[in-house]
């Protein structure tokens, strides 16, 4: 009977305190609209350098330096 009241005590722990991380690293508004507006920063220059690649203006070597720049100065 102590094994079992232990265990209980024990998971009832183990789900307050997963609970209580969680809701520590919770994103704050601020947070999640800078990481959609660095996203969407990234995903515009990607769509731009696409294009000039398709319109011939760019060569395949200079796309791919230009993606792992943008993907760079994203972070």
């Amino acid at each position: 009977m102590k094994t079992i009241l232990k265990a209980l005590i024990a998971g009832s722990a183990a789900v307050l305190a997963a609970t209580l991380a969680t809701r520590a690293l919770a994103v704050t508004p601020w947070q999640y609209e800078q990481a959609r507006r660095a996203h969407m920063q990234r995903f515009r220059a990607d769509q731009r350098i696409d294009h000039l690649l398709r319109s011939g203006r760019i060569t395949a070597w200079q796309a791919r330096r230009m993606h792992r720049q943008a993907r760079h100065n994203a972070l």
